[in-house]
């Protein structure tokens, strides 16, 4: 991690992690994110929403960023009628099923 990187995190910790990641790209807004996120861990489920097209991605993010972490501990939604696990702790959706399952994930 980066001293940038690491300066995002600590403004997140300081806002309690109500922050807009809104970097360059490239820049490493994921890292900083589930670095952000691992603070807030003992609150999760983490939900990550994203793109279509970044579903897959962020379940290989999570996967190199957090050595250890279990792959079937990692839900990607593929469509709004699908059930939630029990034993999830990291849920990454696109934008159109987050918004079709907002009642559902609003509960969680």
């Amino acid at each position: 991690m980066t001293t940038f990187q690491r300066e995002t995190v600590r403004k997140g910790l300081k806002l309690y992690g109500r922050v807009l990641i809104n970097d360059d790209s490239g820049i490493g807004k994921s890292l900083e994110g589930l670095g952000l996120a691992l603070a807030y861990r003992h609150e999760w489920p983490l939900l990550i929403v994203c793109p279509n097209f970044c579903k897959y991605h962020w379940r290989h993010e999570v996967l190199k960023w957090l050595p250890g972490f279990e792959l079937k501990r990692i839900q990607v939604l593929v469509n709004e009628r699908e059930e939630i696990s029990s034993d999830a702790s990291v849920l990454i959706v696109t934008f159109d099923i987050a918004y079709k399952m907002l009642p559902k994930l609003a509960n969680l």
